[in-house]
């Protein structure tokens, strides 16, 4: 009695867009610490310029009396000096 062979083939490749997948799985799990790592600075300073935002807003007595560093009244000094001259500027123009 003849037997019959069921021959199965083993593939020793993969489809070319599995193995494509692939690379890019690995390529995204190498650079997930380092893309980690840039968002959080990223988020730092944005941070940073929206306390920058705020604290740029108050006057220089404000700043001195809650105790900000002597370069932030300094800062908040010449602003109110230079909106000064700006004004006095255009009131010399205005009729």
């Amino acid at each position: 009695m003849p037997s019959s062979r069921l021959q199965v083939t083993i593939a020793l490749w993969q489809p070319l867009h599995l193995r494509v997948w692939r690379r890019v799985v690995d390529g995204a799990a190498a650079v997930g610490p380092a893309l980690r790592h840039a968002w959080h600075v990223h988020a730092q300073r944005v941070r940073a310029r929206r306390a920058w935002r705020d604290l740029s807003g108050l006057s220089a007595h404000t700043l001195r009396d809650i105790g900000a560093p002597d370069w932030a009244v300094l800062d908040a000094a010449d602003r109110c000096d230079a909106a000064r001259r700006r004004a006095e500027a255009l009131s010399h123009w205005r009729v």
